[in-house]
């Protein structure tokens, strides 16, 4: 089945009436628990007036050679360098590149640097949004953005693809809860979703380190270093930190952090291997019914 979901052309400005809208619906979920019990306390959400966009970016081709990316995201802005548009794709709409289809072939070989920055009005009203409403929004701005600059067009299918189910174990999970900290009692102990951090030094194995992981979120730590889409039937119901150590193949990867390009430890275990031993889980093969994105337009952006 399929529903087309982008936008015709945009201006030179992006999609502001899409934009307008995410807005609006972001002022109903981003309530906070006091605010849902007590009428009587003013909404302090972002005014629907505010539209989260980009004011000023610029989209250019990177001819370093290099294969090193760098980005950061600033309170006023996103900088990118030597960087793919497949990444930029997939971490625009929240897919892997398996789920992207009809790309053409410049999406993987050609390298671009993007600098962006938002008007100061944006910025207020996006710190006054809680830590996953501002994740989300920044999201959405990148979507718009490249939108925009690539002339994107793209329509959701739904395909029947190879996936992994995450169950538990034979010998059952020896996955660990996140313990409270005994400083701040009564304080969460996740905030924002999970920190995950995956690294490699020299030709040793991947270290995949993962804190406050709600089980809601387990199955998708996996993805990335599987290519596939987890399903989670572990039935597993609390937060957790871990750290899995295995090898892989380099192209399946992604490092977040110190990890570069080197041969596979042959003395550490598979992803499989690693999940079923260090924590007690099981990735175990099938199909499923996966969400893809179709692509059918884009050109290469002009630079400005």
């Amino acid at each position: 089945m399929s529903a087309e979901v982008s936008s015709a052309t945009c201006g030179t400005r992006f999609c502001r009436i899409a934009a307008k809208l995410f807005i609006i619906s972001l002022s109903f979920v981003s309530a906070s628990p006091l605010r849902a019990q007590s009428q009587s306390q003013p909404a302090t959400a972002a005014p629907s007036t505010i539209v989260f966009e980009y004011d000023v970016a610029s989209i250019k081709l990177n001819k370093s050679n290099s294969a090193n990316i760098g980005s950061r995201n600033s309170p006023d802005g996103y900088s990118i360098t030597n960087v793919p548009l497949q990444t930029l794709i997939q971490s625009a709409f929240g897919m892997q590149s398996y789920q992207i289809i009809g790309a053409p072939d410049w999406f993987a070989s050609e390298r671009y640097d993007i600098e962006a920055k938002m008007e100061s009005a944006v910025v207020d009203a996006l710190q006054k949004l809680n830590l996953d409403d501002r994740r989300l929004t920044r999201q959405r701005m990148l979507q718009a953005l490249l939108i925009d600059r690539l002339k994107l067009t793209i329509h959701r299918e739904t395909k029947e693809l190879q996936i992994y189910s995450l169950v538990i174990a034979k010998n059952g999970p020896k996955i660990q809860e996140t313990k409270p900290d005994p400083a701040t009692p009564g304080v969460p102990v996740r905030r924002g979703g999970p920190s995950i951090r995956t690294s490699r030094t020299g030709s040793g194995p991947i270290i995949l380190t993962v804190l406050h992981c709600a089980s809601e979120d387990l199955a998708s730590v996996f993805v990335p270093h599987v290519g596939r889409t987890v399903v989670d039937r572990t039935a597993l119901a609390g937060i957790y930190d871990f750290t899995l150590q295995f090898t892989t193949d380099d192209s399946t990867v992604v490092p977040t952090a110190g990890a570069g390009s080197s041969a596979q430890d042959p003395t550490a275990p598979s992803i499989f291997t690693a999940v079923q031993e260090q924590l007690g889980l099981k990735l175990e093969s099938g199909k499923g019914l996966v969400d893809c994105i179709v692509i059918d337009h884009v050109e290469k952006p002009s630079g400005n």
